[in-house]
């Protein structure tokens, strides 16, 4: 959602999220997400691209890509963004492993409802 008193100027990459769909009986070990996404959002890159081998238990090898993305966008209404959703960022998918959160404190004497957040998302895909 778009957060009127913090800017977008330079930040150029359009995401969706999907939250994680709680209320579907699944197996335990399946993840199920909703079938429309939350919201959009803009963002821009903090760090490069990562991309590294995950080996798994000697047995399996596999490409794992990360990246951070930073936005001023409010992610937090109608349903705040989570750990395990997943990010689409152009044609690729990313799971959300990370949050942090800082806000812009120069605006709480202003603003009775809180102030703007700066949201850091570290991306695993």
């Amino acid at each position: 959602m778009l957060d009127l008193w913090n800017s977008r100027r330079d930040m150029f990459i359009e995401c969706e999220w999907w939250s994680v769909d709680k209320r579907e009986i699944i197996p335990a070990d399946q993840i199920c997400y909703k079938r429309t996404p939350n919201g959009t959002f803009f963002a821009k890159e903090v760090n490069s691209y990562t991309s590294d081998n995950q080996i798994v238990e000697s047995a399996f090898m596999a490409t794992q890509k990360t990246i951070t993305l930073v936005t001023g966008d409010n992610l937090r209404t109608p349903v705040a963004i989570k750990q395990n959703d997943i990010v689409r960022i152009g044609d690729d998918i990313y799971r959300v492993d990370g949050i942090q959160e800082a806000p812009i404190k120069k605006q709480n004497q202003y603003m009775n409802y809180g102030s703007s957040r700066t949201t850091y998302l570290s991306l695993r895909g």
